[in-house]
């Protein structure tokens, strides 16, 4: 739900698209990609070391998605 109220505030100021940035391996990318996102990029960071996914995603896409759910799953 936090999420959720979080893309309405982005939306609220006109917003359409949100960028978001992860690591490569990390067990939250699927989180972003169920939802709606997209990788449109990887790249490294810290000096090289680190290999970070950078999600792009339509805000209204990805609230109506969270919101399904949280619906789907509410007692």
């Amino acid at each position: 739900m936090l999420m959720s109220k979080i893309l309405s505030f982005y939306e609220t100021l006109g917003l359409k698209e949100i960028i978001i940035y992860n690591f490569h391996h990390s067990s939250s990318n699927s989180f972003y990609k169920k939802f709606g996102a997209k990788v449109f990029k990887t790249q490294f960071q810290l000096k090289e070391q680190i290999l970070t996914d950078v999600f792009k995603c339509d805000i209204i896409t990805m609230k109506d998605s969270m919101n399904g759910s949280i619906l789907k799953y509410s007692i």
